[in-house]
């Protein structure tokens, strides 16, 4: 833990791309879970034939999400290579 103070510390530069990582992960959990809510909410109205939403409001929710989700995916995995970058010249120079 204290190794990972320091290593923050002195890569304040990579701060905000790990910032950026970790806002671009939340976004891909809350995406998950609205996903999740909407196949659990069409399961319901199956089971119970009450059809309130219609198939096509759960699809058309279902890939906004897949949409989102992947858009932040890509976001991630640029944010987490920026910050690396850092690390690893900030390595090189130290050793």
């Amino acid at each position: 833990m204290v190794k990972d103070k320091r290593l923050m510390k002195e890569l304040a530069k990579s701060k905000k791309y790990i910032y950026g990582n970790v806002f671009f992960q939340w976004i891909k959990l809350i995406t998950n879970v609205v996903i999740i809510f909407q196949i659990g909410f069409l399961l319901q109205d199956t089971i119970t034939q009450t059809f309130e939403r219609s198939l096509l409001h759960t699809l058309v929710i279902c890939g906004a999400m897949i949409g989102i989700r992947f858009g932040a995916s890509i976001g991630a995995n640029r944010m987490s290579f920026r910050a690396i970058g850092y690390v690893k010249m900030f390595l090189r120079d130290k050793l």
